[in-house]
């Protein structure tokens, strides 16, 4: 967490309270006045909520951002009951969000771990949203080195792929450990998954492979051979060639290697709603997850959907012209299942750099009947993150949610929605898709989520060993 703009807090502003340390003598610290009104608005919610009394508490919430809180809505209790009783409240400091009001720093002492908590505070004074990281996420197996290797997806073929293998120390045929494939969406990027200044596959592979996981990540092939790779295929380029024969070659790899005991996979965007087909077209996966899945196709997707993406706001800084550009797609959009192969095949659609046809092949193959093909035993982990203006929140999650309880019954679902989290799973304050598109390139904090990363290897970790 980066806070060299609170150094000067740091001197100024250190507040200690100190609660209970045994469960008979268990009580709330009583939250002490600080400098200003945010600050106290900010550790009187964090206070009682580590002390276990939210639920029998009224905080004071921005209703147009999170009228009625609930269980869903908030920071995972359980990790932060698993740490034991808050021993201290320190505050760090403020800094000012992109609205005009506040987020306030703290760390809190518990028995068993140093967490940070961040509250955001409206200019109203209200709360807007919050999180909690647990800093040894990252830092508790920094000294701990893994071996990389070099590896080519396809190799010999016309997209051979440039991929980092990274893998646990001491992985062997005698000790297997778990293995995955990470896979990027409809988007160019390189092995890392590098947005600007963030780095989302890297921070997860380099935490996995920390914890005991091997992973296999690469470049796609948009990144690798650009605009002559989408114009190769004169208009039938379809989510097989962009996403799909890839990750179907990474998971070749990882199945025939014997230090391995069984092979995952991780697809972010398009990758995660890809994932019930990747996996029955031959991946043969011990379990899927999916990060920023949707079941909508893009056909379906509202106009401000596709004007959050910060790759379509830099190739259309002019913001009236990329809102023109999404509602010119909405309304074609609702043709393409009603257009001939022809038609769609010579339909460009600019907001995702294909041709309507790739859309089309995708509503062939709906989210629904895929999932209904799994066998139900298959763990499913979905994670989402609350300010995701790409795939949202209300619509996306909950309708992935929906399908995979609904259809077969999968007995090993996990579903995690992370307060304060972008559709890279980075902390952000944007409240609206626009204001997201436009400061995620200047953002100072660029790092991939501890508790996303955590959530994952969590997942594999416990559901390894059984594939082989």
């Amino acid at each position: 967490m980066k806070m060299k703009h609170l150094a000067a807090a740091l001197i100024a502003a250190v507040l200690l309270l100190t609660a209970c340390s045994s469960k008979e003598k268990e009580a709330t610290p009583d939250p002490v006045p600080l400098f200003n009104l945010e600050v106290d608005v900010a550790l009187d919610f964090i206070v009682r909520y580590t002390s276990g009394l939210f639920a029998g508490i009224t905080v004071n919430w921005c209703e147009e951002r999170l009228a009625e809180p609930g269980a869903s809505r908030l920071a995972e209790p359980a990790y932060i009951n698993e740490a034991g009783f808050v021993r201290r409240y320190t505050y760090i400091g403020s800094e000012t969000a992109a609205d005009g009001g506040h987020i306030s720093h703290f760390f809190i002492q518990f028995e068993r771990a140093l967490i940070t908590a961040e509250v955001w505070v409206n200019a109203s004074n209200k709360i807007t949203h919050f999180i909690f990281t647990d800093e040894d996420y990252y830092t508790s197996d920094s000294d701990i080195q893994y071996m990389e290797e070099a590896v080519f997806i396809g190799a010999g073929t016309q997209w051979a792929l440039e991929g980092t293998f990274t893998v646990p120390p001491g992985a062997s045929e005698k000790e297997p450990v778990p293995a995955a494939v990470l896979a990027a969406g409809m988007y160019p990027s390189d092995k890392d998954g590098t947005l600007f200044d963030g780095k989302m596959f890297f921070d997860i592979a380099d935490y996995l492979s920390r914890k005991g996981v091997a992973v296999l990540r690469y470049d796609n092939r948009r990144h690798a051979y650009g605009e002559a790779f989408i114009q190769s295929f004169g208009g039938e380029l379809t989510a097989w060639d962009d996403i799909i024969e890839d990750a179907l070659l990474a998971a070749e790899i990882l199945h025939g290697d014997p230090r391995f005991n069984s092979v995952f996979f991780i697809g972010h965007g398009l990758a995660a709603s890809l994932a019930p087909r990747i996996h029955l077209e031959g991946g043969n996966f011990d379990g899927l997850a999916m990060l920023a899945a949707t079941v909508r196709m893009y056909n379906a997707f509202d106009p401000e959907q596709l004007m959050a993406d910060p790759l379509n706001a830099v190739k259309y800084p002019d913001a009236n012209v990329l809102r023109d550009q999404a509602d010119w797609f909405k309304a074609v959009a609702l043709t393409i299942n009603r257009m001939d192969d022809g038609e769609a095949k010579q339909t460009n659609v600019p907001l995702l750099d294909v041709p309507a046809y790739y859309v089309k092949d995708l509503l062939k193959h709906p989210f629904d009947s895929l999932i209904k093909e799994i066998a139900v035993e298959l763990p499913i982990l979905t994670i989402n993150g609350i300010n995701d203006f790409q795939v949202c929140q209300l619509k996306d999650f909950g309708m992935v949610q929906s399908s995979l309880i609904r259809g077969p019954g999968q007995s090993d679902n996990t579903f995690r929605l992370f307060n304060g989290l972008d559709h890279r799973f980075m902390l952000t304050s944007a409240t609206d898709y626009e204001t997201h598109s436009r400061t995620i390139m200047t953002r100072k904090d660029t790092r991939t989520d501890a508790k996303v990363v955590f959530a994952i290897w969590d997942w594999i970790t416990a559901r390894a060993g059984s594939g082989k």
